[in-house]
């Protein structure tokens, strides 16, 4: 089936298959190595674990007191974009197999979640080999990041993709000069196994 990146909260897509273990994704296979490989007629309950099949991304920015002088301002006004990325993809029914299908789209807005200093959007997973941000303070400072496969979590382990069901919360801090203290943090979404429900064959 197909996916579409958009707004946390009002985009999400959930596949699911009963597991022999805890859920891990492999990038080539999706979900296979944890998949029940057969089941045929049976009045035992069968345990679906659904899982989200989007990524969750969200930038919180941060600025440097005021009475620095290398402050920005972090208002409304503020924007922030995520460049080069694949905007649909699809998911394979069998093993829960994530594939970007569109070209790259350029400067799509990520939608203001909380604050005018947090920002979220719900993602395709993918490769984050040219996937970047660009942010645009209130005050007209323009960052790029380019590549954010370079940005590290807090385990100091490079994020080189984005993986479904993971929600990634990037920190940036801004200053006039720069931008300073980078990290990321990785969560996983929860898993939902659903209760004992009768199927007719």
């Amino acid at each position: 089936f197909s996916i579409t990146s958009g707004k946390v909260g009002e985009t999400d897509y959930l596949w699911g298959a009963p597991m022999t273990k805890e859920p891990t994704y492999d990038t080539s296979t999706g979900y296979t190595a944890c998949i029940n490989p057969a089941i045929g007629a049976t009045k035992d309950v069968i345990a679906i674990t659904e899982l989200h099949m989007l990524s969750k991304i969200q930038v919180e920015l941060s600025t440097t007191a005021s009475t620095s002088g290398d402050n920005v301002t972090l208002d409304g006004n503020t924007k922030v974009y995520i460049t080069n990325f694949a905007n649909e993809g699809t998911v394979l029914m069998g093993t829960g197999l994530v594939t970007p299908t569109t070209s790259l789209t350029d400067l799509l807005q990520i939608e203001c979640k909380t604050t005018g200093t947090v920002f979220a959007y719900a993602v395709v997973p993918q490769a984050l080999d040219n996937v970047g941000l660009k942010i645009v303070t209130g005050d007209g400072n323009e960052y790029y990041i380019n590549g954010l496969s370079s940005i590290k979590d807090s385990k100091n382990n490079t994020i080189s993709r984005w993986i479904p069901g993971h929600s990634y919360t990037y920190k940036f801090t801004l200053k006039k000069s720069g931008i300073a203290d980078v990290t990321c943090t990785i969560v996983d979404y929860v898993d939902v196994t659903t209760g004992n429900t009768d199927v007719t064959l």
